[in-house]
């Protein structure tokens, strides 16, 4: 995640944008649920997913809310 975050800062800071503005979407399409273990552990709290059922069976006990 360094290394992306890095490149957003780049970027924003060539356009002239606040990279706190940026906000990471991870997409767990065709991912398990471990994958979405670590998303979550890395600090992404934004996950989606195509598909409610999918949803419901990926996500991790330690996430809550909607």
């Amino acid at each position: 995640m360094k290394e992306v975050r890095g490149k957003i800062a780049a970027a924003c800071a060539r356009v002239g944008r606040d990279p706190q503005t940026v906000e990471i979407v991870a997409v767990t399409k065709t991912h398990g649920p471990e994958t979405v273990n670590e998303a979550w552990q890395a600090g992404l709290t934004m996950i989606g997913e195509n598909k409610v059922q999918e949803a419901a069976w990926k996500k991790p006990a330690a996430m809550t809310g909607p």
